[in-house]
Order: structure tokens, then sequence, then C-alpha cells
């Protein structure tokens, strides 16, 4: 359905409640899909595969490997995900960034244990984790985060 056309039953008022809210819900996740595919330049999506061979990369090149883990449902992973892209477009050149859906990599999610969402893990060394960060976090909270994770 075309955005004129929910409108117009919108105002005609031929929708009920219910078919309304799920019709905006749908609008507003297609935007948001659209808004991430964009900023998934800083901070690529991967598979347990790619996350496997990234992660002996990243322990060769003594770089840290920052993880997102997120699911289109949650909101504070909403939130989150551009403010995560943003400072991974600014730390760039200190650590690798990647996103991982729990939903689509269930097994790599309860191998990393991840509990909560969004979950932050940033993997120093021979791929342990050295610091976890669960929740939503404002941009600086996150760049504190990460600086200290960084300096362990």
């Amino acid at each position: 359905m075309s955005l004129p056309t929910w409108m117009n039953l919108l105002v005609a008022g031929s929708l009920a409640g219910g078919a309304t809210i799920a019709i905006v819900r749908a609008v507003i996740s297609r935007k948001s899909v659209k808004k991430k595919m964009k900023e998934e330049v800083f901070a690529k999506e991967v598979s347990a595969v790619e996350f496997e061979a990234l992660r002996i990369e990243c322990d060769q090149l003594g770089k840290p490997l920052v993880l997102l883990f997120h699911a289109d449902w949650c909101r504070a992973c909403n939130l989150l995900w551009p403010i995560y892209h943003k400072v991974a477009s600014e730390l760039a050149s200190r650590a690798e960034f990647v996103t991982i859906d729990v939903d689509a990599q269930r097994p790599l999610a309860r191998a990393m244990k991840c509990g909560s969402l969004p979950g932050i893990y940033v993997l120093k060394g021979p791929g342990n984790a050295v610091d976890i960060s669960n929740g939503f976090m404002r941009e600086e909270q996150l760049k504190q985060f990460l600086e200290n994770a960084f300096s362990l």
C-alpha cells in the first residue's frame, strides 16, 4: 500500500485502530531498515563465519574488535544504531566495528553469551571479551566506554 493510499483510508475512517497501528509500524520499520542499510558502511553486518575470520585477523593485527549485538524488534537497538555507526566512523582507525543480528546468528549470540540487547562487546587480544556493555548509551557514554576498553 502506498503512503497516500493508507493515509486516505485513515482520513476516511475505514480502518480499525489495530489495523492503523499495524500499518504505521510497517511503514516505520521499513524506513528504519533503509536507514540501517545506508549506515552499514562503517560497521558491516557479519555472519558467524565472517566473524571468526575477522576475529583471527584482528588478533594478528593487534586491533580491537567491537561487536554490536542487535535485533530489529529491539527499540533500544534501533536508538543506538545511528550512534554506534557515527562512533564507528570516528574510531575506525583504532578498531574494527561490526554488527551481529541475534535473530539471524543465534548460535554466535549464544556462544558469546549475549544476554541483553543491545550488547556491545570489545574483543582484544586472543578473542577474549575485554569489556561488555548492555543497553542504550548516549554518544558520549559510548565513546567513554570504548576509550576505557581500548586502554585495558
